[in-house]
């Protein structure tokens, strides 16, 4: 018994300690290829990430359900970041995408520059969600 609380106990505290952070998901009216399409098929112009407009970012299509960000200021020194995606209806019409981040400072706010990132460019009206109104 001391061995299942103290197990849980340590359980607990990391991951009450631990450095990654996560968004609620988020629902758009586009398949799961279309979302992974333009979220990876795509470049990423310094700027593009509130609060790291010095840093690179690039994403990975990891497999159909995972896209890996690597956030980084051009020496390989970063941070990466996940979108997990997922249907969220029946037909598959409407995917479901939540964020977390692996990083040591703020994490909280990294994902909700990352969320922000990708709102803006799948609810863009334009084809350049990076593009000066």
């Amino acid at each position: 018994m001391k061995t299942h609380l103290l197990a849980m106990f340590a359980l607990a505290t990391l991951t009450a300690c631990s450095s990654e952070a996560g968004s609620s998901p988020a629902t758009y009216k586009l398949t799961a290829g279309e979302v992974r399409s333009h979220l990876v098929n795509r470049g990423y112009p310094a700027g593009s990430l509130e609060g790291a407009e010095d840093r690179t970012v690039e994403a990975r299509e990891m497999d159909d359900d995972h896209v890996q960000w690597f956030i980084h200021d051009g020496s390989g020194t970063g941070y990466l970041c996940h979108t997990v995606i997922e249907a969220a209806n029946a037909d598959g019409s409407e995917t479901r995408l939540s964020n977390t981040c692996e990083t040591p400072a703020h994490p909280e706010k990294k994902v909700a520059a990352l969320t922000k990132m990708i709102d803006g460019i799948l609810t863009a009206d334009r084809d350049d969600p990076f593009a000066k109104k």
